[in-house]
C-alpha cells in the first residue's frame, strides 16, 4: 500500500488569531469595563487642596487689604475731641491769713492737678503695675492683653477688660461710660493717635491727676488727703499701693466699707507689690514686708463744708469774690487759691 511521504524539512506551524482588543472610550483608564465611571485619585485630591488653599489665601489676603485700608481711614478721620467738661476743673481752696491752714473749698469735682514730680515715684510704679504693666513699651493699646483678656473670659474666668492706662484716659477724658463695639474701637484709634502727640510721662501725669480713686475724690493729690490725710508727696510704698489698689473697684476696695471691702483690698495690695518686685521696681524682701499688712487709715473726719461757721465763712468768700467778678463757674471749677484775713485762732474763740 503506497502512501504520500511528508516532505522532508521543519513542520509548518499554523499561526495563531490573534486577539481582539476592547475598545474604550476616550478618558476612560485602561483596565476598566465600559460604563464604569473611575474613582478620584491622590494626584487629584491634592491638586484640588491645593487650588482650594490658594483661592482662600487670596481671598484672606484681599479681606487683610481692606481691612488695614478701612482701618488707615478711619484712622485719618477720627479727631482728638474736646476734653469732657468736667474733667477740665479743678478744686478752688480758699485758706486762712497764713496762706496753709485750709478754711474749706469750693469745687464739682474734688480735684487738685499736681506735676508728676510732684508724686512719688513708689505711686507712679504701684499704678503701672495695678493698671498697665505694659505702660512704658506699649503704643497705647495691648493686643496681648486683649487676646489674653478674650481667652480669659470666654473661659468664664475673672472678666477682665485689658485697657491700657492710655485707653482709660482717653475713655474718662474724651469719650463715655457706653458699652458697645464702636466706643471701644474709637478708643482705641484715640489710643493710638494720642501716644503719637504725647510723651508717656504727659499721659501718666495727666491720668493720674484724672482718674477716680472713691470717696469723691479725682486725682492722686484728692485721694491721698481722701485716704491718708496727707498730700501725695509724702505718701509712703504702702500707701502708695493702696491708692493704686483702689482704682480697680473704688466702691468695693474701700478699706472704710468694713471687713470684707478690707479683705479684698489686701488681695488686690499684695498683687500689686508682687508686680512692683517683679520688674525690679523695688526689692523682693522689701514687697514681701509690705504684704503682710495694710497700712494704717486715719480717721477722716466728715463734715458739712457748707454748714455751720465754716459753711458761713464761704459763703462770704463766695459773695467777696463776686464782688471781685469772678463768675461760678470760675470759683467751683477754676482751681483758685483764695487766703483771707481770717485766722483759725480767732475763728475757734468765737466757736468756743
Amino acid at each position: 500500500m503506497s502512501a504520500k511521504r511528508r516532505a522532508d524539512g521543519p513542520a509548518v506551524t499554523k499561526p495563531k488569531r490573534p486577539a481582539t482588543k476592547a475598545t474604550t472610550k476616550p478618558g476612560t483608564k485602561p483596565g476598566t469595563k465600559p460604563g464604569t465611571k473611575p474613582g478620584p485619585t491622590k494626584g487629584r485630591w491634592k491638586r484640588r487642596l491645593l487650588k482650594t488653599f490658594l483661592w482662600l489665601t487670596v481671598i484672606g489676603l484681599v479681606g487683610a487689604i481692606f481691612a488695614v485700608a478701612g482701618f488707615v481711614y478711619v484712622y485719618r478721620q477720627t479727631e482728638i475731641p474736646e476734653p469732657n467738661e468736667a474733667f477740665l476743673v479743678e478744686t478752688t481752696r480758699v485758706y486762712y491769713a497764713d496762706g496753709e491752714t485750709e478754711l474749706g473749698s469750693f469745687a464739682t469735682q474734688d480735684r487738685d492737678s499736681i506735676s508728676l514730680k510732684k508724686m512719688p515715684q513708689s505711686l507712679q510704679d504701684a499704678v503701672i503695675s495695678a493698671e498697665d504693666r505694659t505702660f512704658w513699651t506699649n503704643k497705647g493699646i495691648d493686643p496681648k492683653g486683649i487676646l489674653r483678656a478674650a481667652f480669659n473670659n470666654a473661659k468664664g474666668g475673672a472678666v477682665q477688660g485689658a485697657s491700657t492706662i492710655t485707653q482709660q484716659y482717653v475713655k474718662i477724658l474724651y469719650l463715655t461710660n457706653e458699652r458697645s463695639f464702636q466706643r471701644k474701637a474709637k478708643e482705641a484709634i484715640l489710643s493710638l493717635k494720642l501716644q503719637r502727640e504725647m510723651s508717656k510721662e504727659h499721659i501718666l501725669e495727666d491720668y493720674l491727676n484724672t482718674i477716680y480713686f472713691g470717696r469723691g475724690a479725682y486725682g492722686v493729690q484728692a485721694a491721698s488727703l481722701a485716704y491718708f490725710d496727707k498730700k501725695a508727696k509724702n505718701l509712703t510704698l504702702q500707701e502708695s499701693a493702696v491708692l493704686a489698689s483702689v482704682l480697680n473697684d473704688p466702691s468695693d476696695l474701700d478699706p472704710g466699707n468694713g471687713k470684707d471691702a478690707r479683705q479684698a483690698l489686701k488681695g488686690r495690695y499684695q498683687y500689686v507689690l508682687g508686680g512692683m518686685a517683679s520688674a525690679g521696681d523695688i526689692p523682693q524682701e522689701t514687697a514681701d514686708k509690705a504684704m503682710k499688712q495694710l497700712p494704717k487709715f486715719p480717721e477722716i473726719p466728715v463734715t458739712d463744708k457748707y454748714g455751720g461757721q465754716t459753711g458761713h465763712l464761704l459763703t462770704l468768700v463766695r459773695s467777696e469774690l463776686h464782688q471781685l467778678g469772678y463768675s461760678d463757674e470760675t470759683i467751683d471749677g477754676g482751681g483758685l487759691r483764695v487766703t483771707t484775713t481770717l485766722t483759725k485762732e480767732a475763728m475757734d474763740a468765737i466757736k468756743a
